[in-house]
């Protein structure tokens, strides 16, 4: 089952209310889906299952909590493309569907590790993503961003 909330800062009696339309619609979805790394926000949210938005002044940040209990945060530009996720959860994500286009240099960037390289963290650079992933059994993490598509002035360790 997929955990629908919604909560925005600030929000009045109008924000809350397009808030909770908001997340009827996305409750109505039929399909679980999310936000594509490199793609629009807005035309995967409206088919996400979608479990926060917080909007700040660089960036916008969609929850989603996937039936495995995984976490997947979005990150979209004013512009509303992602140009980051994240993901922490006892499951990964499936990273064909996260990463989108992006997920060819994901696999030639892990082709090209080195034979016998320490797998428990792993960071692949490859030249258009930056992806990093670890942790342990039931407790993993991750992220991908595309450096190109961060917004001027962010700091990555702002996100979270």
């Amino acid at each position: 089952m997929t955990v629908i909330s919604s909560r925005q800062r600030g929000s009045g009696p109008a924000k809350a209310a397009a808030t909770f339309a908001i997340a009827c619609a996305a409750a109505a979805a039929s399909s679980p889906a999310w936000a594509v790394l490199g793609e629009p926000l807005a035309a995967a949210s409206a088919h996400a299952d979608m479990a926060t938005l917080t909007q700040r002044a660089a960036y916008t940040v969609s929850t989603v909590t996937l039936e495995t209990g995984t976490v997947v945060n979005e990150y979209a530009a004013p512009g509303g493309k992602v140009f980051a996720v994240s993901w922490r959860g006892p499951m990964p994500p499936d990273l064909t569907q996260l990463l989108g286009s992006y997920y060819t240099d994901y696999q030639t960037a892990l082709a090209a590790r080195q034979p016998g390289q320490h797998t428990r963290h792993l960071q692949l650079n490859s030249g258009r993503m930056m992806f990093e992933a670890g942790g342990h059994m039931r407790a993993l993490r991750g992220s991908a961003y595309v450096p190109a598509l961060v917004p001027q002035g962010l700091s990555l360790g702002e996100l979270n």
